[in-house]
């Protein structure tokens, strides 16, 4: 928007008349003064000298409301202007002329009693950083991005992560992949393959106090692009949500200073913890919330090591009726792998098998022949998802018979679908539109609001 501030009454571009001193238009209105021969079309006189502050707001006025003629009625106090002094010279053209000299202004109008919470409010949200981060075991996902600036950024890496020193390299001695970020003094590549890494791969309850995690959560914030993060929300486990003493430790982790590199470190000012699944229901219900507001929902995310799932009615999540399991997409990779070798003579990792889901392979050659991937997993789900289902049915009890909307989201959304429907018959299935990224674009959006 342009501001403008005019020592008396006088008539603006397209008839907005000032009214107490001060007037809003458009900063695309005002620029267009320096290019028309009109710009006072209501003038008989295009020479005026009065005196005119102007300056490119960060932040719109669109909350506060304007009369059809354009005027602010609804005024902001106490707030700091770079502006410009401009005193009109205009010639016959209507064209500037005068010089225009820049001064720092701190500008007060109180004449509506809006208070200066109200703009200073609304202008640190514009300019907060937030990141939606979700580090699984398969994948590390992050959006980030500024509150009222779209579109946000999407990343997905590989959740692989090891000291330097096991990295493989190709012919000249690189990586191939991956991001280096420093952990204390020790040199990390995060964001790699598993299946290329000469390491253990950490699939345990603590894997959120690892450092595999932490240097996830470095080449996250690196590649934010950004020096400071005002606020990062994340998720954990539902079983290790339920505990507070966990949830306050991620928070005391995240918080804070990171060198990230030897000469580079990044401020995360404030951390939020969330059940895991949430990310994805706020994801999924968004442009939909009168569905479910009064809904009994369940929220299932099948992840690479664990599937953890919430209960909610209406907003008010159900610890009692949400839970964990280790019946994971890791297990079901594995099935897979069985199958392939029983079916074709031939052995494949689970890390390989991952990598070429992640990649969005259907098939790979073997000696000989042809591996259909989704015919091998689909297999494998229809033996593992019906009894992962079931035990998240008996841990409903009772409630499993109110619920209308199931969100499936995760890696491993797909193949549980069927048996979801199946055993769930009264339920709606919800797939997000990209359910590997749900969680973390929905941690973004909680962020923003």
């Amino acid at each position: 928007m342009a501001f403008f501030v005019l020592s008396h009454e006088f008539v603006l571009p397209y008839g907005a008349v000032v009214r107490r001193g001060v007037a809003v238009l458009r900063k695309e209105h005002f620029l267009c003064a320096f290019r028309t021969t009109s710009f006072f079309p209501r003038c008989d006189n295009p020479r005026t000298t009065s005196q005119v502050a102007f300056v490119d707001l960060q932040v719109a006025f669109v909350d506060f409301g304007f009369g059809e003629n354009g005027f602010l009625e609804s005024q902001v106090a106490f707030v700091d202007l770079q502006v410009a002094f401009v005193d009109f010279g205009f010639g016959e053209n209507g064209f500037l002329e005068s010089q225009v000299a820049f001064v720092d202004l701190q500008v007060a109008f109180v004449d509506f009693g809006f208070g200066e919470s109200v703009f200073a409010e609304r202008k640190r949200r514009r300019w907060m950083f937030v990141v939606g981060l979700d580090i699984g075991y398969g994948n590390l996902k992050v959006v980030s991005g500024f509150a009222e600036k779209k579109p946000m950024q999407v990343q997905v890496l590989p959740a692989g992560a090891a000291p330097l020193s096991a990295a493989s390299r190709d012919i000249r001695g690189q990586l191939t992949s991956g991001v280096l970020v420093l952990l204390d003094d020790a040199q990390y590549v995060a964001g790699i393959e598993p299946e290329i890494l000469c390491w253990t791969r950490a699939l345990h309850e603590d894997y959120p106090t690892s450092p595999e995690y932490r240097a996830l959560f470095h080449a996250a914030l690196l590649g934010t692009e950004q020096t400071v993060v005002d606020r990062l929300v994340t998720g954990l486990p539902v079983s290790h949500f339920k505990d507070a003493r966990k949830v306050d430790d991620l928070v005391r982790r995240m918080v804070g200073t990171h060198r990230v590199l030897n000469d580079h470190s990044i401020t995360v000012r404030e951390v939020q913890v969330l059940p895991q699944p949430i990310g994805s229901y706020l994801d999924v219900t968004a442009g939909r919330e009168d569905e479910f507001e009064e809904a009994e929902v369940l929220v299932v995310d099948p992840g690479f090591f664990s599937v953890d799932w919430v209960y909610l009615s209406g907003t008010t999540v159900r610890q009692e009726w949400s839970g964990s399991s280790t019946t994971a997409t890791s297990m079901l990779l594995e099935a897979a792998c069985a199958n392939i070798r029983e079916s074709h003579g031939f052995a494949v990792s689970v890390d390989k098998l991952e990598r070429l889901i992640r990649a969005g392979r259907k098939a790979f050659r073997i000696p000989g022949g042809v591996v259909e991937i989704g015919a091998a997993v689909h297999r494998a789900a229809a033996t593992l998802g019906p009894a992962l289902v079931n035990e998240i049915k008996m841990s409903l009890r009772s409630r499993a018979q109110d619920i209308s909307f199931i969100v499936l989201t995760g890696g491993g959304a797909t193949y549980y679908e069927r048996a979801m429907r199946e055993i769930f018959p009264h339920a709606e299935v919800v797939l997000p539109k990209n359910s590997v990224t749900s969680n973390a674009l929905g941690f973004w959006w909680y962020g923003v609001d």
